[in-house]
């Protein structure tokens, strides 16, 4: 097939022959790559050789052969690119259409259930559970953006609420950073950012000088109890707030041991000045058991399900 013989030729072949014109070359040939009916791309190869069109048409069984071989290693390889790259543009798609909407779950004062903050939760229009999103939005490397995404609209929504109460907000460790939460500046409404104990957290020192910047926002370290990665947050960030994790709070009312790793988080959270928020209470008799053992605050299924308003 040699590139000068003047036939039509498609667009990227004519750029593989164009390349394949280097000084000194009588011939190339060129064969599609491709895998269950789509091009991967072109197999091209060069002669030198004075007969070179003819050395090259003797050889094109081989080169098909070869380009069969290359679609076999690279056909897997583009199918998980494909894949990834349309989970990137799905994921933009969500984030530039803020395909999403805020529910607010009230945190309520132990005994009397005054409420005194919403925890915002993001909700997506496809009805992917929000874990999963966020998770996914992270590893495509758009975990700042679909986050801050979050922040415009839970701001947004957040006009609703009644004034007085804080609003807290989920935030990963690097939307802090890179600036997430700079956004949360003209709220004008006392902000809580909550990082969970799931996320890792490279530089405490960065995140530290990053939460300075706004100076109102106090911090909250969710599911403190759960693992060693909450108490590590708690001791390197000084959190306004503990959110004791739901397994602590399961049953504490007739669990002995649960009580008594509550009460031991309670101590320490007089010790340090920090107020605990027990996540996940469903039962009047959590509620009082909870109250009793000296926490503070509360939000569950029995105070309010996370709902628009």
């Amino acid at each position: 097939l040699d590139h000068r013989a003047g036939r039509p030729v498609p667009a990227a072949e004519a750029d593989l022959a164009s390349a394949l014109a280097a000084p000194g070359v009588t011939g190339s040939a060129y064969v599609r790559v491709a895998a269950a009916g789509r091009d991967l791309g072109l197999l091209g190869l060069a002669s030198g050789a004075m007969d070179g069109p003819d050395v090259l048409a003797s050889r094109l069984p081989l080169i098909e052969q070869m380009a069969q071989t290359a679609a076999d290693v690279l056909s897997p390889q583009t199918d998980r690119l494909t894949a990834s790259e349309a989970r990137r543009q799905a994921m933009i798609q969500i984030i530039d259409e803020r395909a999403l909407r805020t529910v607010f779950q009230p945190v309520v004062r132990l005994p009397d259930g005054e409420v005194c903050g919403y925890e915002a939760l993001s909700r997506f229009h496809d009805g992917t559970p929000p874990n999963e999103v966020i998770a996914e939005a992270h590893e495509l490397g758009l975990g700042v953006a679909l986050e801050e995404a979050c922040i415009d609209v839970a701001l947004e929504s957040a006009a609703r609420l009644p004034e007085g109460p804080f609003l807290s907000l989920n935030i990963a460790p690097d939307t802090v950073v890179a600036g997430g939460i700079d956004r949360m500046a003209p709220s004008g409404r006392s902000i809580v950012v909550e990082i969970t104990e799931h996320t890792d957290i490279p530089s405490y020192a960065e995140v530290r000088r990053a939460l300075r910047r706004i100076a109102p926002i106090q911090v909250a370290i969710d599911d403190a109890g759960a693992g060693f990665a909450s108490m590590r947050h708690v001791l390197e960030l000084s959190p306004h707030y503990l959110k004791l994790d739901m397994g602590l709070v399961r049953n504490v009312d007739s669990d002995p041991a649960r009580a008594a790793l509550v009460a031991g988080m309670c101590h320490f959270s007089r010790t340090t000045g920090t107020e605990l928020i027990a996540e996940g209470v469903e039962t009047e008799a959590e509620a009082e058991a909870l109250s009793k053992l000296g926490v503070g605050l509360a939000q569950g299924y029995l105070f309010g399900r996370p709902e628009p308003r």
